[in-house]
């Protein structure tokens, strides 16, 4: 889900929610760029729940997220909130090395990208979805637009990229000054081909040092399905703390 920071100073009354997801969209251009300035602390915990709904066992690891020759790079530094062994800390330290020779020769050839997932983007709630305006709610400091996006009736996917972004619905709540979103509930549909339907990934942003808009958790609750009697009852949730803006240039190497 990309971040955004907002160019309107006002906050219009009759906009409806294309309009809002229109500015929502031009605003995130500037807020991008800024979020990329920050590094921040990821702690990733993983739990499982028995057929009775009980929790069975949680695991967790702990990332510094940094920067390593201009791109973003998750430096492990505990588990289960101990910090790693020295062996294991060597290993991190060496793999962390050999991606950062891996980096620099990759730049002389092309750039860097990342995998991506078929998640809805921004744009994607333009073309693929309907969305309204579903009401206003105050989210801490915040009052925000309610808009509601589900996949437009009777719309053929034209690759299965866009058939897996049509198997969600996505509930989001953008701050009515800044067109910042402050939270999104993405819900699985019938089709799905990770989660049941019903199962949840909810997200939480906030405005750093009057700055930037980052996000600061993300919890993905609900059953996954692997096969046809495998359906484990899953939770995974991420938080993200202590952002320091960096400099990113300077972590490129000449």
């Amino acid at each position: 889900m990309a971040l955004l920071v907002g160019l309107a100073p006002g906050r219009p009354d009759s906009l409806s929610a294309d309009d809002i997801l229109k500015r929502y969209i031009e605003a995130n251009k500037t807020n991008r760029l800024k979020a990329r300035q920050y590094t921040l602390t990821n702690k990733e915990t993983h739990i499982f729940f028995d057929g009775r709904g009980e929790e069975k066992s949680r695991s967790s690891k702990t990332f510094d997220v940094i920067f390593l020759e201009g791109y973003t790079y998750k430096k492990l530094i505990a588990r289960d909130d101990m910090p790693l062994s020295p062996a294991e800390a060597a290993k991190v330290e060496k793999e962390m090395q050999k991606t950062a020779e891996e980096r620099r020769a990759e730049r002389t050839r092309q750039p860097i990208t990342s995998r991506s997932i078929s998640m809805a983007t921004d744009e994607d709630l333009l073309k693929l979805f309907k969305c309204k305006v579903a009401g206003e709610e105050q989210i801490g400091q915040s009052k925000a637009w309610v808009i509601q996006c589900d996949p437009q009736a009777g719309r053929v996917a034209e690759n299965a990229r866009e058939k897996e972004k049509l198997t969600m619905s996505r509930r989001l709540w953008i701050e009515e000054m800044q067109y910042a979103v402050v939270k999104f509930v993405d819900i699985a549909l019938e089709g799905n081909p990770v989660e049941l339907p019903g199962s949840t990934t909810t997200a939480q942003f906030s405005l750093i040092n009057n700055d930037a808009w980052m996000q600061t958790s993300l919890v993905i609750d609900g059953h996954l399905h692997f096969a046809k009697f495998i359906k484990p009852k899953v939770r995974t949730e991420y938080v993200n703390s202590n952002f320091k803006k960096f400099d990113v240039q300077s972590t490129v190497t000449p």
